[in-house]
């Protein structure tokens, strides 16, 4: 329990120190702020504190609101952010937090359920969701990896057309330049390993670049990207 403690703090403070260094409308940056918030949400669960629980998912709410343009006043997340930290050294000392919740949580989006019974259904529906999305994907995977046709591939890879606005092209016009400058970041790396393999540095570089385009990816629903990023990333 005290490791998934520590690891909680390491991410609150990897996330303040993204969020204070961050620029406006830093789509890369907010994907490996959601990435950080998507593994401490695993954690919460084991260390079983519900207040702690709620503000992480309504950091993520009101996260997924600013990538999609819907919001560009950051003043409510890192206000969250204040409680998260607050609640997470209350746990440190074994102690209740006894602020009010309810309306940092109504402010990012957060909708509270009514009993721990309607909690407890909503984890096991997620659960099964998950479970039935994952095998899922593993059968379009090895369908996909089995087929030599190139113009299937190309159907596959290509999204149906569809009708965006504006800023819907221009958020994913983002995204490929900022993709592209991350796999140029790993073919320079990769070079650099060839020279010294122990190089933590460049092996750092290449996960975080993989770790930005799978963040942003998950937000866009680009999945078929976000599933070729098939690893984990431990910072």
């Amino acid at each position: 329990m005290s490791d998934l403690i520590d690891k909680a703090k390491e991410k609150i403070e990897a996330i303040s120190l993204e969020v204070v260094t961050m620029e406006e409308k830093d789509i890369p940056v907010m994907g490996k702020i959601l990435n950080l918030l998507c593994d401490m949400e695993r954690d919460a669960e084991k260390i079983g504190r519900s207040d702690f629980s709620s503000v992480i998912a309504g950091l993520k709410i009101y996260l997924e609101k600013a990538v999609l343009g819907e919001t560009d006043n950051f003043e409510p997340f890192e206000q969250g952010l204040n409680h998260l930290s607050a609640i997470h050294r209350c746990i440190c000392n074994d102690e209740a937090y006894t602020d009010n919740l309810s309306d940092i949580l109504n402010e990012l989006g957060f909708k509270q359920t009514d009993s721990g019974e309607e909690r407890k259904e909503s984890r096991n529906d997620q659960t099964e969701i998950e479970s039935n999305t994952e095998t899922e994907r593993t059968q379009e995977d090895e369908s996909y990896a089995q087929s030599d046709d190139k113009k299937e591939i190309e159907g596959d890879i290509n999204p149906p057309a569809q009708d965006l606005s504006a800023e819907d092209r221009e958020i994913l016009s983002d995204f490929v330049m900022e993709s592209l400058e991350s796999l140029e970041t790993v073919e320079v790396s990769l070079m650099d390993l060839e020279q010294d393999p122990g190089n933590l540095d460049s092996i750092n570089a290449i996960f975080r670049s993989f770790h930005t385009i799978k963040g942003v990816s998950a937000f866009l629903n680009l999945d078929r990207i976000n599933r070729s990023n098939g690893y984990r990333y431990y910072p």
